[in-house]
């Protein structure tokens, strides 16, 4: 198995481990789903840029994910109450951007499926806006904040699958 098979692979077994945290939730063992996961997008992302190369501006995207993604994965590991805002911000930005370059030239490309593309640019789009301002919107946010897990699960997903195609 070549490297980037083995990325493909990595973004496709997220979602089944988003949905199984997402049904668990409280359960003592999400944080540990939830860090698995974030390691395999860090490991599985890279893959996008090779399958799907988008000159200076995709790459531009991939880092600022992997960005965003790395301090994710230190918040989750070294978070706590004294975590500072900034951290928080600078994740949410460069992820946001990140997905919302890369999943406008993925939909524009047809090199993996467009609507993986889509589902990555409209998660950076949601999630920026909620950090601002719609999760203090009670169940509203709380619904929103479903929509945006599930949607960087889908395109993930679909990244995956388009790259243990290409590879096969």
């Amino acid at each position: 198995m070549n490297i980037r098979r083995f990325q493909g692979w990595a973004l496709l077994v997220i979602l089944p481990i988003d949905l199984l945290s997402f049904v668990v939730g409280d359960a003592p063992w999400y944080g540990i789903l939830s860090i698995i996961a974030v390691i395999l997008f860090i490991v599985g992302v890279p893959a996008i840029q090779s399958v799907q190369p988008m000159g200076t501006p995709g790459l531009a995207g991939i880092i600022l994910i992997e960005l965003a993604a790395v301090i994710a994965l230190g918040l989750n590991l070294l978070g706590g109450p004294e975590v500072s805002e900034v951290l928080i911000l600078t994740s949410v930005l460069a992820g946001a951007l990140g997905r919302i370059i890369i999943g406008w030239r993925t939909a524009r490309a047809n090199v993996f499926p467009a609507w993986a593309g889509w589902a990555f640019l409209a998660q950076g789009i949601l999630n920026l806006a909620g950090y601002i301002y719609l999760y203090d919107l009670g169940t509203f946010g709380s619904v929103l904040g479903t929509i945006v897990f599930l949607l960087d699960s889908v395109a993930a997903f679909g990244y995956g699958l388009g790259i243990v195609r290409r590879q096969s």
